[in-house]
């Protein structure tokens, strides 16, 4: 056994407070280390507490690693509680569900909060044991910060590469694949019988099986390999515990993907954020139209009529004398200032001979600022019967000549009022005359 190796394991069985603490900047193997170790140190019946104040990779959750390394160095000092001697009798302490309870029977007085004085005590630490450490400037912030800690306490580093000069006691062995292997070697040398269990053997073999890629580089020797077998005879799990290394590995072997979301240059593909001089990112949005809740304008009627373009609301529709409602527009006052004459046209086809013929727009219809002009619906128009009227040639150029009618009326006994006459009437007033009809080029 190695002179170095020797003193540590006199002083870790002289010691009843040890401190395990890893590089501020560790690896996979000094994390397993430090739960492996005091995990140990725990079944030994040592207060071990284990201190890293940074990230805990995700391959070691299977380890369970809160339950066994801490953030903080709190819990390495005592809370004292004072209390004058001539106010004590006696004290004792009872545990009840999940309190402590301390009772203390006063001595010919009476006690209050005013007669207790709280103060932290000093740091409960004998020994340090540093892994993977070789100068003070990598120990974790929080072992610095305590300086009273290095002070009072032995200093211990255990490294394979590089010799340190930190501690009282610096145990080195450079042919180690892992400190994992050296704590395989450092529990064979403690006298504690059935010292390794399947937990502490798990997190040993993980910290080994990371350094030698499962057996397969250069690191692995044949000590090894006997440390892996003993591991696995304490109860490793070598199965579980190489699915959780290579996760790992895989998870931390991710590319990084950048959650801060850029508009990149639409010409050359690349993202180009502004970047102000704290290193934070102006993202760039897309503008958002206003939302305009209204109702949307009615289409611009055709500019060609020189029409002006209202945007009022829809007309509303006047009913005949019988009811009926034909979708005109209301007709405002004639005398408002605001009217605007809009001619809407009804595309009515062409009738027959029996038929009146329209095909001319109907003279303009004042709007006032409270309509809008629309286009008016098609309008069918039931043929009137034209008296004596005469076929049209629509087909010819030439222009046609008005039908003539004979409007002589009769009497009630048929005498005829007029020479050519048919028509009878009952009421002796005679028909309006017809127009002639319009024909439409």
């Amino acid at each position: 056994m190695d002179n170095q190796q020797e003193q540590l394991v006199k002083r870790i069985s002289e010691a009843n407070y040890i401190l395990v603490t890893v590089n501020a900047n560790p690896t996979f193997d000094q994390l397993a280390a430090a739960i492996g170790l005091t995990l140990m140190l725990n079944k030994m019946n040592k207060y071990a507490t284990a201190i890293f104040s940074g990230q805990i990779p995700s391959a070691l959750n299977f380890l369970n690693p809160e339950k066994t390394i801490e953030k903080t160095t709190d819990s390495l000092r005592d809370f004292i509680i004072s209390l004058d001697k001539d106010k004590a009798d006696k004290l004792r302490y009872k545990i009840e569900d999940n309190f402590v309870r301390i009772f203390i029977s006063p001595y010919h007085s009476a006690l209050s909060e005013k007669d207790f004085i709280y103060s932290m005590g000093d740091f409960n630490v004998d020994v340090v044991i540093a892994l993977g450490i070789v100068k003070r400037e990598e120990l974790d912030k929080v072992i610095i910060e305590q300086g009273r800690i290095l002070h009072d306490a032995t200093i211990a580093t255990i490294n394979t590469a590089t010799q340190s000069s930190l501690g009282t006691i610096n145990w080195n062995d450079a042919k180690a694949s892992s400190l994992c292997e050296m704590l395989v070697g450092l529990s064979s040398n403690i006298k504690v019988e059935k010292l390794l269990d399947g937990q502490i053997a798990n997190a040993l073999l993980s910290g080994i099986i990371e350094e030698t890629a499962q057996f397969s580089n250069s690191k692995t020797t044949s000590a090894t390999m006997a440390a892996g077998s003993r591991l696995l005879e304490a109860g490793a799990n070598q199965q579980l515990v190489s699915k959780e290394v290579l996760n790992g590995e895989a998870e931390a072997n991710k590319p990084q993907t950048s959650t801060v979301n850029v508009d990149s240059d639409k010409s050359s593909g690349t993202p180009s954020p502004d970047t102000a001089d704290d290193g934070a990112f102006s993202i760039d949005h897309p503008k958002q139209e206003p939302t305009n809740n209204t109702a949307p304008s009615q289409e611009k009627p055709n500019q060609n009529d020189n029409s002006p373009s209202i945007n009022n609301p829809a007309p509303k529709s006047v009913p005949n004398s019988d009811g009926n409602d034909f979708g005109l527009p209301t007709v405002p006052d004639p005398d408002d200032v605001d009217q605007i004459a809009i001619a809407p046209t009804f595309n009515t086809p062409m009738m027959s001979h029996h038929s009146v013929v329209m095909g001319e727009s109907i003279p303009p219809v004042p709007v006032s600022n409270n309509t809008i002009p629309t286009p008016a619906p098609s309008v069918s128009l039931k043929p009137v019967e034209a008296l004596n009227a005469q076929p049209v040639d629509l087909d010819r150029g030439n222009s046609v000549e008005a039908p003539k009618f004979d409007h002589t009326p009769k009497n009630e006994s048929g005498v005829d009022y007029g020479a050519g006459s048919n028509i009878e009437f009952s009421d002796p007033t005679p028909p309006p005359p017809v127009p002639p009809p319009i024909i439409s080029k």
